[in-house]
């Protein structure tokens, strides 16, 4: 899958002189990898909704906020790995995308730490909705659209304006986007849908969904579980053993 991505990559119509195409894949992939642990949430969520998970939640003592605490490490250490590991293996391949100053290492951590912190509790609020194997299906659909349209595969500026739009409504954009500024030459800055790098946007818009994500995440979740009974998770687990899947 990851080399299918830099293959799309090679014809992405940018200026291969000021940076590898599979560089600037690289660094946008970067900024948006918590959608890795975005679609992990989502399926740990709908094995648990089939498993009673959720129906036990409901019953214990602040439930509901002891599971966003152990998702929130497990997801914390699991991604920052996986982060640690392909930044790791990218400096190798692409020397030349080491910060050039202290600042630009700060910009490229700080976007890394927010985009992940971002993208937890739109896991678990896309997660509240996938109670069967279709809608979990369409919900990764939906997040790989997202990480296509990040500008990841093709500059932002090839896309239709009203996409365009869209897209940078998001925070994998954003956080795609401030990982790039603090790497890639300023002169790729022209791709990017503000015609040049803007970081401090970048980071107002990430925080500002980090903010709205862990206040909406929790009460999504809450009625979500006020919904599970003990007929749901049986119906759940005869879908299983009739057809093979829920």
């Amino acid at each position: 899958m990851f080399l299918l991505f830099l293959a799309l990559n090679e014809w992405n119509g940018l200026d291969s002189e000021l940076v590898p195409n599979s560089a600037f894949a690289l660094v946008s992939a970067l900024g948006s990898i918590g959608l890795l642990g975005a679609a992990e949430i989502m399926g740990e969520m709908f094995r648990e909704h089939n498993d009673g998970s959720f129906l036990r939640m409901r019953i214990l003592p602040r439930g509901t906020e002891s599971w966003m605490f152990g998702k929130v490490l497990s997801f914390s250490v699991v991604n920052g790995f996986i982060l640690v590991v392909v930044m790791s293996v990218g400096l190798l391949l692409f020397p030349d995308l080491r910060p050039a100053s202290l600042a630009d290492f700060l910009v490229l951590a700080a976007s890394l730490v927010l985009s992940l912190v971002v993208l937890f509790p739109i896991g678990v609020a896309l997660g509240s909705l996938v109670h069967s194997t279709l809608s979990l299906l369409v919900c990764l659909c939906l997040l790989c659209m997202l990480f296509f349209g990040a500008g990841t595969v093709s500059p932002i500026s090839v896309f239709p304006k009203p996409l365009q739009w869209v897209t940078a409504s998001t925070p994998i954009y954003w956080g795609a986007h401030a990982a790039r500024s603090a790497v890639l030459p300023p002169e790729l800055g022209s791709v990017e849908i503000s015609g040049s790098f803007q970081p401090l946007i970048a980071f107002v818009v990430l925080t500002a969904w980090a903010v709205a994500g862990y206040i909406a995440a929790p009460r999504i979740l809450r009625r979500s579980i006020r919904r599970e009974t003990m007929g749901s998770v049986a119906a759940a687990r005869e879908k299983i053993v009739s057809r093979g899947y829920a």
